[in-house]
């Protein structure tokens, strides 16, 4: 072999291992953000940061990592809106998290049907407030991050289909618990601060199964047969403060692009803790303005069990409370339960 020969397979070589530490270097800013451990997070008694400045450390290390060119990062404005599926779906269902034991399945899941879609959900015991603690997080989205399922901040599975360039879209949330509660216009009391975080913990522990009557306008992002997060959440939690770092799966970040539902956030805060207007709310937006439906249906879709007299006494003190708010004009319930399936008619 010629010196000349040799003298180019060393080079070629020593090119090589560069790259290779090149992507180590970047396999290392991959790593999650913010751990539970909070070995990632400058303490606040080591460093003497505020939650507002750890903030902003994360939000550099976000612009450092599309610096490298892990994926490019898209501005997003603040909205009112929510995935449709979502609010026509009882994976948040209106009852309590002692009521919804009686109905899991032999796996332990919750088992939510409607004539939009059916599937279970896996994990913690969800309730509306959870869903509430959600929309908060729609709002508080601020990027929109594009890259490939591994260079994201938070890994990606390979069950959520690519665009043809091999990328995908996230939503990401980067704020303090704090700013969560600002939302709910509440005290940044102790109670308020640990309801929020062990509510973020339940979320991002939930796993959902579920088939949809048009799969390909909603599930057609991802493989058939699997389950799947709304989000993926790490934190760093102190007695008094904490931040959270908040991936949208790609699949609700798909509905909050292409299938939404426009939701009046101040309406939905004025219904205090009444759990059917608050589902109720929700459902509702995403229909028209006069809309009928067959009671049990919608007591599905909302998730309320039990007889036909207690699904119709909760869903009239949801109508109740919506009227009285002012977002509905009117509702009525026609029918018997017997020959006549009952019904519920609203406008507004």
């Amino acid at each position: 072999m010629s010196s000349k020969v040799m003298e180019q397979l060393k080079r070629r070589t020593e090119e090589a291992q560069l790259r290779l530490t090149e992507l180590e270097d970047i396999k290392s800013e991959l790593e999650p953000i913010i751990v539970e451990d909070n070995k990632a997070l400058p303490q606040k008694n080591k460093k003497g940061m505020t939650s507002r400045q750890m903030v902003d450390s994360l939000e550099t290390a976000i612009t450092h990592q599309e610096q490298l060119g892990l994926f490019d990062t898209f501005p997003l404005s603040k909205t009112n809106t929510c995935p449709t599926l979502l609010a026509r779906s009882g994976i948040f269902p209106a009852m309590s998290v002692n009521a919804q034991r009686k109905y899991l399945d032999a796996d332990n899941a919750w088992v939510f049907k409607s004539p939009f879609g059916e599937g279970r959900r896996f994990g913690s015991n969800l309730t509306v407030f959870d869903k509430c603690v959600l929309h908060a997080l729609y709002r508080l989205r601020e990027k929109r991050l594009r890259g490939e399922h591994g260079n994201l901040p938070i890994k990606v599975s390979k069950i959520f289909k690519a665009e043809h360039d091999g990328k995908i879209d996230v939503d990401i949330v980067i704020c303090t618990i704090t700013q969560i509660i600002d939302e709910f216009g509440k005290n940044n009391g102790g109670k308020n601060y640990r309801d929020i975080l062990a509510s973020l913990k339940r979320i991002a522990a939930c796993r959902i199964e579920m088939t949809v009557n048009k799969h390909d306008r909603y599930l057609g992002k991802c493989e058939r047969g699997k389950t799947f997060q709304l989000i993926d959440i790490e934190w760093a939690a102190y007695d008094t403060q904490g931040i959270v770092f908040i991936q949208f799966s790609p699949l609700v970040t798909q509905w909050l692009e292409h299938e939404f539902t426009y939701l009046d956030w101040s309406v939905h805060m004025s219904l205090g803790r009444n759990e059917a207007a608050l589902a109720l709310h929700e459902f509702l937006s995403s229909q028209k303005k006069h809309y009928t439906i067959n009671m049990l249906k919608l007591a599905s879709s909302i998730g309320i069990k039990g007889s036909n007299k207690v699904i119709k006494q909760k869903l009239l003190s949801g109508c109740k409370r919506l009227k009285d708010v002012g977002w509905l004009e009117d509702y009525e319930f026609i029918g018997t339960g017997r020959k006549v399936p009952i019904q519920l008619i609203t406008m507004r």
